[in-house]
Order: structure tokens, then C-alpha cells, then sequence
């Protein structure tokens, strides 16, 4: 495994300061939502710019409006790594078993970890 000098932040293999960048993006848009890493950068399974898999918790789906913003609050922000954003209320089994297999806690309700 590769991690270009990353290392593991509270479970998540990224560098700190990106870390706290996307915590403050989602305390920003999704402050009542709880947020999950998982995938190759929690597993271990990554390259230096292999993307950030986030699971946005609830039974819910956000309002169109607000996954809009914080897509795109993401994709405009100094993060030189691609986040992808998913929906634990839309996503199938697969995701829903690798989240709860895998995931790590990166924002709860009210507040970034």
C-alpha cells in the first residue's frame, strides 16, 4: 500500500489538514447528518490520490438543493483528491454492508469529530 505520506487520521488515511477541510464543509452543509468514511482510504487499500468514499446517514435522502452545495462546496474547495459523496438512504446493499463493515465516523450531528 501506498500512502503518499498520508497518514491514518482517526481511521481515515489522509492527510490531517484535508481532513479537517472536509469536516468543516460538512458541518457547514449537513450539520444533522452523520457522516462515514469508507472505502480504500479506510481499508487501506489506497494510492496517494485515490478519492474519499463519504456515506451520508439518515433514512432521508438530503433535498436535492442541499447535496447540490455540498458536492460542489467539495469539488471547488483546495482538496487535491476527488470526494465522493453518497447517500446510505439511496444506496443499495453492497454500499450499505462496505459502510457498516468499514465505515468510520467523520461528523456526527451538531459536530465534526
Amino acid at each position: 500500500m501506498s500512502t503518499g505520506g498520508e497518514q491514518a487520521s482517526g481511521g481515515v488515511i489522509i492527510r490531517p489538514h484535508w481532513l479537517a477541510m472536509v469536516r468543516e464543509i460538512l458541518q457547514r452543509h449537513v450539520p444533522e447528518r452523520e457522516a462515514l468514511a469508507f472505502g480504500s482510504r479506510v481499508t487501506g487499500g489506497n494510492r496517494p490520490f485515490s478519492d474519499l468514499d463519504i456515506a451520508i446517514a439518515g433514512d432521508t435522502p438530503l433535498d436535492d438543493a442541499t447535496l447540490f452545495r455540498l458536492i460542489e462546496t467539495l469539488e471547488e474547495s483546495d482538496l487535491p483528491i476527488n470526494v465522493d459523496v453518497v447517500q446510505l438512504a439511496l444506496a443499495g446493499p453492497h454500499i450499505n454492508e462496505a459502510v457498516a463493515k468499514h465505515g468510520v465516523v467523520i461528523h456526527t450531528a451538531g459536530k465534526s469529530l
